[in-house]
Order: structure tokens, then sequence, then C-alpha cells
């Protein structure tokens, strides 16, 4: 049985629904592993003095090994949800791949006006700047526009 193809629309709907639920099951989960061992670990503390108290160091002992294989099940979770996190980075770039070739495509064939005063400027000889000749922070500081003034 052959499978519909999916339209481009479609792939990026489908990518970013893809990242959006493994960043909520990666966080949820990697939190419920920190909350886990926190609980562990304020139980191994209390009970460590009650052991002392009623002989029973061994069986303490025990429930520390026990408790520390589970912690080191949970942590091997995390490093596979790093995998994860380079499978979303494999996606994201295939997004990023795809609004390049859209930007390629369409900006052939899309036209705006510019605003008057780029366009005057334009027609008096200056080049159009790839980059704000002003840093952006100075841009809130200039003779026009002084935040000082209300």
């Amino acid at each position: 049985m052959k499978q519909k193809l999916m339209t481009p629309e479609e792939k990026v709907h489908s990518c970013l629904e893809y990242i959006d639920e493994r960043l909520e099951n990666t966080s949820e989960q990697t939190l419920h592993i920190a909350e886990t061992i926190i609980d562990d670990i304020k139980s191994l503390s209390s009970s460590y003095k009650d052991a002392i108290e009623s002989h029973r160091l061994r069986e303490h002992a025990d429930k520390v090994h026990d408790t520390q294989m589970k912690w080191v099940n949970q942590l091997h979770d995390i490093i596979l949800d790093q995998t994860n996190r380079e499978l979303n980075n494999q996606v994201i770039q295939a997004l990023q791949n795809f609004v390049n070739n859209l930007n390629k495509k369409q900006m052939k064939h899309l036209d705006f006006e510019l605003p008057k005063a780029v366009d005057y400027q334009f027609k008096n000889g200056r080049t159009p700047a790839k980059t704000p000749t002003l840093p952006f922070k100075n841009l809130m500081h200039t003779r026009n526009n002084n935040p000082t003034k209300h």
C-alpha cells in the first residue's frame, strides 16, 4: 500500500509537533528523576540514624545499594534524553534548511514597496546596509527618541 506524500506544510507541522512532544516529555522525565533522587536522599538520611540505633546497618547498606542502582538506571535515562535532544537538533536543522530553501525560491518572486525614508536614501546614492549602522541598544537613545522625555 502506497503511503500518501506529505505536503511541505504538513512536514513542517509534523516536525514542530515532534519537537514539542519530545521537549515536553524530556522535561517531565528529567524533573521526575530529580525529584525521585531528592526523595531517596531524604529517606536514606533519615533512616540512617534509626539503622545505627537499631543495629541494622547491614540492612541500611543494602537499601543504599539498591537505591544507588535505581539512580544509575535513572541517570542512564537522562543520557538517553541527550540522544533525543540530538534528534531534535536534526529535526530543527531540517526545518532550517526548508525555510532557507523556501526563502531562496520565494524571494525571487516576492516584492514590496520600500518605506519612503528608505527609498529616499537609496535614490540619493546610499547603498542598502546589510546591518544597521547603529547598534540596536543605541537606537533607543537617538535625538528623536530620548527615553528620559515623557
